[in-house]
């Protein structure tokens, strides 16, 4: 225990003694002042690296003025662009309302031209049964069965119907039988 004492003592003597290292006395600065030099050099080191950051586009050949003069050219083409697609859909839905309105008209029409053909058919073989209806008719004492025709009306009922004409230019009635 003597030599830890003496080990303290010589310590002591070291530290506040004549053989101490040097020692200083500087004033302390207030923390306004720490603040502001503080950010004073942050201001420095953020102006410093946005010179660079700049610099360093300019260097790789990067000009914002061209880009800005670009980016409202490429603004102006879009407005344009827009304008003109606005107006081609209007067109569009124009365009469509006429074809659909063409298209009712080609259907009438071909709905009609359909009508007047089967019509005109009808109407061609009226004529004909009239013809030979009336060509028949000159030679007397003769039948002939004009239109024959049966149709199922119900499961195990059909209706007949038929023009019998009878040739000539008879003065009494017919009677007789069918076959």
């Amino acid at each position: 225990m003597p030599q830890t004492l003496r080990a303290l003592g010589r310590r002591v003597r070291q530290t506040f003694g004549i053989s101490a290292p040097r020692m200083a006395v500087r004033t302390r600065l207030s923390w306004r002042w720490r603040a502001f030099a503080l950010l004073g050099g942050l201001a420095l080191i953020a102006g410093m690296w946005w010179w660079g950051f700049d610099f360093g586009q300019f260097l790789g050949g990067f000009n914002r003025s061209e880009v800005a003069e670009k980016q409202a050219r490429l603004e102006a083409d879009a407005a344009t662009l827009k304008d003109e697609n606005i107006r081609l859909r209007g067109r569009l839905a124009e365009l469509e309302s006429d074809l659909n309105v063409i298209r009712g008209a080609q259907a009438t029409v071909s709905r009609q031209a359909l009508d007047l053909q089967n019509e005109n058919t009808q109407m061609k073989e009226e004529l004909a049964f009239l013809r030979k209806l009336f060509s028949d008719a000159g030679k007397p004492g003769t039948f002939t069965i004009q239109r024959f025709s049966a149709e199922k009306d119900r499961d195990n009922l059909y209706r007949f119907s038929m023009l019998v004409v009878r040739g000539g230019n008879p003065s009494d009635e017919f009677s007789g039988q069918l076959t």
